[in-house]
């Protein structure tokens, strides 16, 4: 019936319901984007492995990078906040600024962490590394200070063209990046330039490019954008409100990469237990991410443009898809290839690599889960459903490591993504049950209480 189906409230036969095709359409340049701006850190990861330390440096690079990563997870639910708010020109321009300023926070905390005695508390204190793995950790922070910078200027951009729709847009300036980087890899491994400094120039580069693209692409949209008195004007502190809930929730979640590389650096396992796992996460962490745009999916799709249950079962189709692709880097001659010729494992770390793999393999399918209850909190403006999943997750990560690690109960390798496959079902369990009660409050409670722009129109 192309995009008729029965309505969810009345029962009734609506034209608005879209179809798959159409949902389609815009999730997949949105998973394609999640997945190549990851996929650019395994093409970076083959300069990095190939340096003077070989898959140590990759390792100590990859930690550099998580703590990148958890220092940026300050802004973490910028994207979300500017699909909420950013529906104004005025909305949409406090929206900018407010990301610059966080921009300038995180840049000065990234170069602190970075001098002592900080870097020794960081670097060798908590995250165990010593001599030079601990100075390759560092370097790596303080190079990524610009890419981080750029990332949150193209925050604008991005929100602006997932809420019109326009998710092939942004992926032009994705695809761009990813080729950038796809060329570059290569030219420097032959080159030499291998090794962490190299990397980092490799991911910054493309960055600037893909976000100077999106703010071309998007400045039309941006410019249409209406601003009289109907308009809700979002103010900064209004947004910045919003997103303190889930920048903290963002923080949890990337400290938790921090803890597992914490404790994964206390098993000795002839020196396989990181690289593998980071190698490992490699494949997996980019179709997670492709598999967490669900959340823009059921924010651009809500309850009264959307049947909940058409929602679901994409989101189920579209996890089991994304759970599919790690099967087959179990496959041996591909294993042979990625694990030993790209990512210059030996026999026995190939071996363990291609093992981790096919355990978690299901973890796309449960990031999809946890991004599509993610969305509907969002939608609802409760960002503390979402926190509160997310510190689940972090409290599941610390238990279940350190369980694993005085039990023993599966090998080094394994135990980051068992403890992760894990702790991402606990959340998404977690959200929903915090929105079942706001149901409940809903409909039983407090009338005042009820979230607003529950229809997915925010006001």
């Amino acid at each position: 019936m192309g995009d008729m189906t029965q309505d969810v409230q009345s029962g009734e036969v609506t034209a608005r319901d879209p179809s798959w095709w159409r949902i389609s359409r815009f999730f997949v340049p949105l998973a394609v984007q999640a997945f190549s701006q990851s996929l650019t850190y395994l093409l970076v990861a083959s300069i990095v492995s190939h340096g003077r330390l070989g898959a140590q440096e990759q390792a100590a690079f990859a930690q550099g990078n998580a703590l990148l990563f958890l220092l940026g997870a300050l802004g973490g639910g910028m994207i979300t906040t500017g699909m909420v708010f950013g529906r104004s020109r005025t909305g949409m321009e406090n929206f900018h600024r407010l990301s610059l300023r966080i921009a300038g926070v995180v840049a000065v905390l990234q170069a602190l962490v970075c001098v002592q005695p900080f870097a020794h508390i960081t670097f060798t204190s908590m995250l165990g590394l010593e001599g030079d793995l601990a100075r390759v950790a560092r370097l790596t922070t303080l190079l990524g200070i610009p890419m981080q910078f750029v990332f949150f200027v193209r925050n604008r951009s991005t929100a602006l063209l997932y809420n019109e729709k326009k998710s092939g847009l942004s992926n032009m300036g994705t695809m761009a990046r990813i080729a950038f980087t796809a060329v570059l890899a290569p030219i420097f491994v032959k080159a030499g330039l291998t090794g962490f400094f190299w990397g980092s120039v490799a991911m910054t580069l493309p960055v600037v490019a893909e976000t100077l693209i999106a703010e071309a692409l998007s400045r039309p949209y941006r410019l249409a954008l209406p601003d009289d008195d109907s308009c809700e004007k979002a103010p900064i502190a209004k947004q910045f409100h919003f997103t303190i809930p889930l920048s903290m929730g963002g923080i949890m979640l990337s400290l938790s990469t921090v803890m597992v590389a914490v404790f994964l650096s206390r098993v000795d396992e002839g020196g396989y237990t990181l690289p593998v796992h980071y190698i490992m996460m490699g494949v997996i962490n980019p179709l997670g991410f492709a598999a967490m745009r669900m959340q823009a999916v059921a924010i651009a799709f809500p309850p009264d443009l959307c049947s909940r249950r058409r929602l679901r079962r994409f989101c189920l189709v579209a996890g089991l898809a994304l759970s599919a692709v790690p099967l087959l880097f179990t496959v041996p001659v591909v294993a042979r290839w990625y694990f030993g010729s790209v990512q210059n494992l030996d026999a026995a770390g190939i071996g363990m690599a291609t093992r981790a793999m096919a355990v978690v393999a299901v973890i796309p399918l449960l990031q999809a889960l946890r991004g599509h209850a993610e969305g509907m909190a969002a939608l609802r403006r409760r960002p503390n459903a979402i926190m509160a999943g997310q510190a689940m997750y972090l409290a599941s990560i610390v238990i279940l490591l350190f369980s694993l690690l005085e039990t023993r109960a599966v090998p080094g390798y394994l135990m980051g993504g068992v403890s992760v496959m894990v702790a991402i079902a606990i959340s998404q369990l977690t959200v929903r049950a915090a929105l079942v009660w706001n149901d409940f409050e809903d409909s039983y409670g407090d009338p005042s209480r009820r979230a607003p722009g529950i229809s997915g129109q925010p006001r």
